[in-house]
């Protein structure tokens, strides 16, 4: 190939790059930008967390439209990690603080809250708890409640 056919390709093959980067970038960055609706959201939940929920750490947050409504609510999924190593008490209080969460959201348009649990003490890197709630009227309700099997032992 000679110096001159490369120079004949290398603006094509830039331009080619440049899209295939822009596309790429795109499909990555679909679906996650926040609104301001969802930034507060998130907000309200890591509050609720810090001045609250002793001994409980957040691992991920995720705020959705709830598109089954089309109505502009929201549906919530955390993740927490409680670490209280008194195991008599961990299942007493990951209630409690789910039903404290989903009640909290309740102020905002929200219309589903799931709390996932992680509880080291007792099994390490797992979801040992679920709690799901959803509205009803002003109030969320639990609709859901989940514990893995080892976590039933204890």
């Amino acid at each position: 190939m000679y110096r001159g056919d490369i120079k004949k390709l290398a603006l094509p093959f830039m331009i080619v790059l440049l899209f295939s980067t822009v596309a790429f970038t795109s499909i990555i960055n679909f679906g996650m930008k926040d609104s301001a609706a969802s930034q507060e959201i998130k907000q309200g939940v890591n509050q609720v967390i810090e001045e609250d929920m002793v001994k409980t750490s957040v691992g991920h947050i995720e705020v959705m439209e709830d598109e089954s409504l089309k109505d502009g609510s929201y549906i919530v999924t955390s993740h927490l990690k409680y670490e209280n190593p008194n195991i008599d008490e961990t299942k007493q209080m990951i209630e409690i603080y789910s039903d404290q969460l989903a009640n909290e959201l309740a102020n905002y348009n929200v219309n589903k809250v799931t709390v996932f649990w992680e509880v080291p003490h007792i099994q390490k890197d797992d979801n040992l708890a679920r709690f799901h709630f959803q509205r009803n009227g002003e109030k969320i309700q639990m609709k859901e409640r989940w514990f893995a099997l080892s976590f039933k032992d204890t």
